[in-house]
């Protein structure tokens, strides 16, 4: 068994099956990989879709569970897997035609993490599968890659070698949104030998309704606390690289700068009164991120940061800033 897909399911029998469908179509020889549904208590018809999906085929596996949310599902899924190769795809995204068949030479050569692009699509979008060239664009290791492009963010871009992923305790931190950022940074922590290759296989279907995508109080206010508590861990931790190791310490920080114009966004669509406001951004301070010292970033990045330091100053300016905001 070379390649085991992890799919998180929870409500989404919509999409299940052109999910599954784009997995079956990866040109893998039968036998040489398997699909897992892990099922996370749905309320849908999920469960039947995934049921009658397995009837067809025989590589596919369905794990039910009740409702832990998506990092204990990816887990699950990470238990289950007979592969040599994890993939992680979400179920209302999809895979270029044949994609992972052209990844499995690199398999073979015993990599940690083989990188591949993504490509985000938006409802009525047509896939423009451009430069896919298969060109190698980084060899070395996890930290080598932070030191040239950064902190990742998504989870979906890769295949895990299971054993390193075993060895090294990679298992996603439960109960919390926004769980692939963390996630990654504690695999490039591990250091792996990582191979990046110009192929577009993974498709990332913007989807409206999705918990990325949500703006409602209750969805913003869950990621301020988790996402708070995400860049506090982070920005703790790279700090033991600032007088060791420079380069990594800047790249660290640079990517955590373009993390607080999604905390400021998510903040201002709270709708938090000014007292739970001050309580926010006491919370903010004790963890140092409005200390840190911005390294190079994006324009937004610093305009965010900003705002975010003028609003800790002034909380009875938040209600102004998060209507026009909204």
């Amino acid at each position: 068994m070379l390649i085991s897909f992890i799919v998180p399911v929870y409500n989404g029998d919509k999409y299940i099956e052109a999910c599954v469908t784009s997995l079956l179509d990866q040109g893998l020889e039968k036998g040489s990989f398997e699909i897992i549904l892990v099922n996370d208590g749905s309320t849908d018809h999920s469960e039947e879709v995934c049921q009658a999906l397995a009837k067809r085929v025989s590589c596919i596996r369905v794990i039910t569970q009740r409702n832990k949310g998506l990092s204990e599902a990816r887990n699950t899924g990470i238990r289950a897997a007979q592969g040599d190769y994890l993939c992680h795809v979400d179920v209302d995204d999809t895979l270029v035609s044949g994609g992972i068949a052209k990844l499995t030479s690199f398999c073979m050569c015993g990599w940690d993490l083989i990188r591949y692009w993504s490509l985000m699509l938006y409802p009525g979008d047509v896939p423009k599968i451009g430069n896919d060239t298969g060109e190698v664009l980084f060899e070395g290791t996890g930290k080598d890659f932070i030191r040239q492009s950064g902190l990742e963010t998504f989870c979906w871009n890769y295949l895990y070698k299971k054993s390193f992923v075993e060895s090294n305790g990679l298992y996603f931190t439960p109960g919390i949104i926004g769980e692939d950022f963390p996630y990654m940074f504690d695999v490039m922590m591990a250091d792996p030998k990582i191979v990046s290759v110009a192929r577009r296989i993974h498709l990332y279907h913007i989807n409206p309704g999705s918990i990325s995508t949500t703006r409602t109080p209750e969805n913003s206010r869950r990621w301020v606390n988790d996402l708070t508590g995400t860049i506090t861990r982070i920005a703790g931790h790279v700090q033991n690289f600032k007088e060791s190791d420079p380069v990594l310490y800047k790249k660290c920080l640079g990517s955590l700068s373009s993390k607080i114009t999604i905390l400021l966004s998510r903040i201002l669509t709270s709708s938090y009164s000014v007292k739970e406001f001050r309580s926010i951004i006491s919370s903010i301070k004790g963890g140092g991120i409005l200390k840190q010292k911005l390294a190079p970033c994006a324009f937004i990045d610093r305009v965010s940061y900003s705002v975010l330091r003028l609003l800790a100053l002034f909380p009875f300016l938040y209600p102004i800033a998060s209507k026009v905001y909204r």
